[in-house]
């Protein structure tokens, strides 16, 4: 594990840093080889009582009067640069929480709203709205080292029973 690779995992697969990347923006590049893992859906994560409770589903609109809590870097965000920015919506503040727990606490108090897949999102506490989904995957170069292969071969075990359920 390379902590220090996650601002630019494609470059340390490149350079040989990394064996594998857990992805959820695809790339093309035909040094690098993308193996699908699971789709998730994207959702909202509001207070129970809180406007956009009640909606099926959130329209970039609707965060322009938020405080939105997500993780850094925001430029990273695909919230802001895919469905806010293309919309020229600019919430009323952002904030960059590190962990889920801790957002998943500030959404509970009041402190701001959440996006994110549901597989980090649910909690009980708190209503969630579906906008879309996301695909992840792993990308990986030449896949030569034992331990790699094993690792892909078991993650699309975990894909294919995940499939027939």
């Amino acid at each position: 594990m390379v902590i220090e690779a996650t601002n630019n995992p494609f470059e340390a697969l490149l350079e040989g840093k990394l064996d594998l990347a857990l992805i959820c923006e695809p790339i093309r590049n035909r040094k690098i080889h993308y193996t699908p893992l699971f789709e998730d859906d994207v959702v909202i994560v509001v207070p129970p009582k809180h406007r956009l409770a009640a909606k099926n589903c959130a329209a970039p609109e609707d965060f322009a009067t938020e405080n939105i809590l997500l993780y850094p870097p925001k430029s990273d965000s695909t919230l802001l640069t895919k469905i806010l920015g293309p919309a020229g919506i600019q919430p009323r503040k952002i904030q960059e929480v590190m962990l889920t727990e801790v957002i998943l606490e500030m959404v509970i108090g009041g402190l701001g709203i959440a996006a994110g897949l549901s597989l980090a999102m649910v909690h009980r506490s708190v209503a969630r709205q579906s906008p879309g989904r996301l695909r992840s995957g792993i990308y990986s170069r030449a896949c030569r080292k034992p331990h790699a292969r094993g690792f892909l071969s078991a993650c699309a075990q975990v894909q294919t029973a995940a499939l027939d359920r």
